[in-house]
């Protein structure tokens, strides 16, 4: 069945936003925003389409499984082998599909990049036109049996999904990681895995899970990004193809609530069969990522934990040797930073110890001019080797937009430079312990 809905308006395909050096809005159509990453650095181009979602217990399964079943076929091509085929005839565009979060947002991903036409034998586009087409077949034309998706092709992602959550536990830092935000968020949405619940499989069948994604295509706010070296009768085609698509009454966002530390630090201990002990310590920076203050936050998370030059790895795990690894990690959509450590089952009291002591530093302003600069130097460079990748940088701009910032990497680099010692010592005092996650060994 083919999606089509004649009654969309269309806006003016000239109309363009510069939002800066990096990203311009080429339009609105049929409830997408559009985007256009202009870039000559690569031999490939990118289409990515997102729709988002607020992350909750009633659709995060469903909304999880659905690109899954869409990426075994679709209507034009109904199985995994013709996609395939297509792909190869493509010059060997790669189709990728999926889900991620985002705080409290469930994204869901499509993915298409292949040879910019300038560098096949094709002069007139027709790479462009082929990849476009097949994104918008794999997407809105599914393969559809009696208004259903293939019960055969459904019940094999149902059990890939499963051993996916289940295998969660397999990388055990991860997953002590995951363990201490849910802890922390307990009974809000963003405590959900983005994988969803193994107990919602059972009752999802290839009718409902259907109806969901129709649902989901027509409600979800949707945005495409191009990357590459798009020309403007090709971001015309890009409109008209998607104007297409069935979009209706799109729901509106709910913003994330950053809350407070509870009075007391909550102690969670875990068992497994494990050799080496995981200790987790979450904390609320109570800064949003809106916030200025948020700048000044990266650079403390980089002195304190944010690789080889930071007090976590020099004091915790190079002169006291208690851990095998030790970092802190930031989770700007919610307003957490994570500590996690990997250390021997009877060192929990004394690294616990020194990684506290090393917070403290950083609010008694312990905090030198050359540490400033290495954790500078260090953002530096990682957003800048973010450009090596259109992906991620598709992903910065996206994150960008979904907290209301239109900000390239120069701008936060510059933003970054202007941050003190002063202002992360300011940051560092309203920064709290919330949660210590202990995952340890069941013969302890």
């Amino acid at each position: 069945m083919r999606m089509k809905c004649n009654s969309i308006t269309k806006v003016s395909v000239n109309e363009t936003q510069t939002i800066n050096e990096g990203v311009t809005k080429v339009g609105d159509i049929n409830n997408f925003e559009i985007f256009h990453i202009k870039h000559e650095k690569f031999k490939t181009n990118c289409i990515e389409l997102f729709f988002i979602d607020n992350i909750n217990e009633k659709t995060v399964t469903q909304n999880a499984l659905f690109p899954a079943v869409l990426g075994r076929g679709c209507k034009k091509y109904p199985s995994q082998k013709e996609l395939a085929l297509r792909l190869q005839e493509l010059y060997g565009a790669s189709f990728n599909y999926g889900v991620t979060k985002k705080g409290e947002y469930q994204i869901i991903f499509f993915h298409i990049d292949y040879v910019a036409d300038k560098y096949t034998e094709d002069e007139e586009g027709k790479i462009f036109e082929a990849c476009l087409d097949f994104i918008y077949n794999a997407i809105f034309i599914p393969r559809v049996e009696n208004s259903a998706f293939n019960k055969e092709y459904l019940q094999q992602e149902k059990h890939n999904l499963k051993n996916r959550i289940q295998s969660r536990v397999n990388d055990k830092m991860q997953y002590a990681i995951d363990r201490c935000f849910e802890e922390m968020t307990q009974n809000e949405p963003f405590s959900l895995y983005e994988y969803g619940r193994i107990k919602d499989l059972d009752i999802i069948d290839e009718r409902s899970l259907y109806e969901h994604y129709v649902n989901a295509m027509k409600t979800l706010p949707g945005y495409i990004y191009l990357s590459g070296n798009f020309n403007s009768s090709q971001i015309d085609e890009v409109k008209d193809k998607f104007s297409q698509a069935v979009r209706d009454n799109v729901n509106q966002l709910k913003g994330t609530v950053i809350k407070p530390q509870r009075p007391e630090p909550n102690n969670i201990t875990e068992k497994m069969n494990i050799n080496q002990a995981k200790l987790t310590l979450g904390f609320m920076t109570n800064i949003e990522p809106t916030s200025e203050q948020y700048y000044s936050l990266m650079l403390y998370n980089s002195i304190l934990g944010g690789g080889i030059h930071s007090k976590l790895f020099q004091n915790v795990r190079e002169k006291a040797s208690l851990a095998y690894y030790a970092f802190s990690r930031l989770e700007k959509y919610r307003g957490l930073m994570i500590i996690g450590s990997g250390i021997d089952l009877g060192n929990k009291e004394q690294a616990f110890k020194i990684i506290m002591e090393q917070i403290e530093e950083m609010k008694a302003g312990n905090i030198s001019e050359q540490e400033l600069q290495v954790a500078y130097k260090s953002y530096d460079t990682g957003l800048n080797s973010l450009k090596d990748n259109q992906i991620n940088v598709i992903d910065y701009y996206l994150g960008q937009k979904l907290i209301g910032i239109e900000q390239s990497f120069e701008m936060m680099l510059d933003k970054l430079k202007r941050v003190s010692v002063e202002d992360i010592v300011e940051v560092a005092k309203g920064i709290g312990l919330d949660t210590v996650y202990f995952l340890t060994s069941e013969k302890v």
